[in-house]
């Protein structure tokens, strides 16, 4: 029951570092044809 109430937010943390992950290789492909 203990690992039920932490797993939203262990989700959570997931989702975020996934998000944080993607937009910055995003930002970094949207640099590189910026700068070519």
């Amino acid at each position: 029951k203990v690992i039920g109430k932490y797993t939203p937010i262990i989700r959570h943390k997931l989702l975020t570092s996934i998000k944080i992950k993607f937009s910055y290789s995003i930002s970094k492909t949207i640099v590189k044809n910026t700068l070519r």
